[in-house]
């Protein structure tokens, strides 16, 4: 029996109520069992310090700055960029420990290229070292960079984006992770130097040369007593006020009776004009499925495309949707004409009426950057990296993850743009 509208208002109100008293018992049932200082009762399990120092050798030119001489130490020193072909780095990273504890150290090292506006990844390697029961642990990073180039990518990367970078810069970065252990207790130190080489005009000039770091590792707190009495009601309580917040939810998110579609026919109607019968539905195309029928009819006033309907046999004929390079967004009316009920197109469902304001943009970059992989005409390998990378930004953008989002679709503009340098290369 599907519930009235009314109990489904009230049920609404208590959903809130029961959500408030949720909270409540759950915070204070965490504030009787938490230790009262945590890190102040907890043992100290070892002191530690973290330090990295970087030095180079750059390979030059003879030339009378330098005595004509073809190689130069680098410390805190200025390369000029026409005299300048290799700079060989060198960076040394070293953690102590005031006793001898199991270090294992986990260090992800990148290489990358950067303006005000852009970056660009050269480099990166991951590595993990286990140095066994000691005080102390040193690891050594080398990186080679070609001047050359470097000069000459930031230059092509400009030009391409049509923007003058007035700065660049080479970042180095190793970002280093230390576990220390000591029998069933495992502390984490975390360090990440960054040397920067940085290019203005004909000048080079390097930051970072030196980093540390210090800090402690804690033991377990010891565990704080806690009084049965104290946490039973509240306990109960929230067990109570869970149940009754599930329950609540349910009924007021059941539909009644008469909330169903129109006939297929009459929604359609007023659009008729802009339906257009299609051989086939898109194979290749990422789905993305709406859950109304306005809402496609939105997306397709948006971008200016018709509305496609397979062919098909009269009662097989319930797919609509909008083709927008490889983006398809597709719309099934359900069976049953009941709204909610199974039948939509299988994806990512997605009301474009509840598109934030970042997640519109980003849809919109994702279907230039689908139109510049189907123009482009990439090797198929590429073509499937790139669909799996639009779904997945795609599902991150209905899951309300805009910010993870954006990275994969920035990191899916980088991967398109390096494809198309290493095709133009070939010819």
């Amino acid at each position: 029996m599907k519930p009235s509208t009314r109990a489904r208002r009230v049920a609404a109100v208590l959903v809130v109520v029961f959500l408030l008293t949720s909270v409540w018992a759950a915070y204070y049932l965490y504030s009787e069992v938490r230790p009262a200082n945590a890190s102040s009762d907890a043992p100290s399990l070892a002191s530690y310090s973290q330090n990295s120092g970087a030095s180079f050798v750059a390979k030059l030119s003879p030339s009378v700055l330098y005595d004509n001489a073809t190689q130069i130490d680098g410390g805190n020193i200025t390369l000029f960029t026409p005299i300048t072909h290799w700079i060989n780095v060198t960076i040394n990273y070293t953690v102590t420990v005031n006793r001898t504890v199991g270090i294992s150290v986990v260090d992800a090292f990148t290489v990358t290229l950067a303006t005000d506006a852009w970056k660009k990844g050269l480099y990166d390697a991951l590595n993990v070292t286990d140095f066994g029961v000691v005080a102390s642990a040193a690891l050594t990073f080398t990186y080679s960079v070609n001047v050359t180039a470097v000069v000459a990518l930031e230059n092509q990367i400009d030009a391409e984006v049509d923007y003058q970078a007035s700065a660049y810069y080479l970042l180095l970065s190793p970002d280093i992770n230390a576990q220390l252990s000591s029998g069933s207790t495992v502390g984490s130190a975390a360090f990440a130097p960054v040397l920067n080489f940085t290019f203005i005009g004909s000048l080079i000039t390097p930051n970072g040369l030196a980093h540390d770091a210090t800090g402690q590792v804690h033991g377990p707190t010891p565990a704080s007593k806690v009084s049965l009495a104290t946490v039973l009601l509240p306990a109960l309580l929230l067990v109570g006020s869970v149940g009754s917040l599930g329950g609540s939810a349910w009924v007021a998110s059941r539909r009644p009776e008469d909330d169903r579609l129109p006939p297929l026919d009459d929604l359609i109607r007023p659009y008729e004009e802009a339906i257009a019968d299609t051989a086939r539905a898109p194979k290749e195309a990422v789905a993305t499925s709406v859950s109304s029928f306005t809402d496609l009819v939105k997306i397709a006033d948006t971008l200016g495309k018709p509305i496609l309907r397979p062919m098909g046999p009269d009662g097989s004929r319930r797919t609509f949707f909008v083709l927008d390079g490889l983006l398809a967004y597709t719309y099934r009316y359900p069976a049953g004409g009941m709204i909610g009920s199974s039948g939509a197109a299988t994806g990512t469902e997605m009301a474009s009426s509840g598109w934030s304001p970042k997640a519109t943009a980003l849809i919109h970059r994702l279907q230039e950057e689908s139109d510049r992989v189907r123009t482009l005409k990439f090797e198929p390998a590429t073509v499937s990296e790139a669909l799996s990378r639009i779904r997945r930004a795609l599902d991150l953008i209905q899951a309300g993850n805009d910010d993870q989002a954006a990275i994969e679709v920035d990191q899916l503009s980088e991967m398109i743009v390096a494809a198309a340098l290493q095709k133009a290369v070939r010819g």
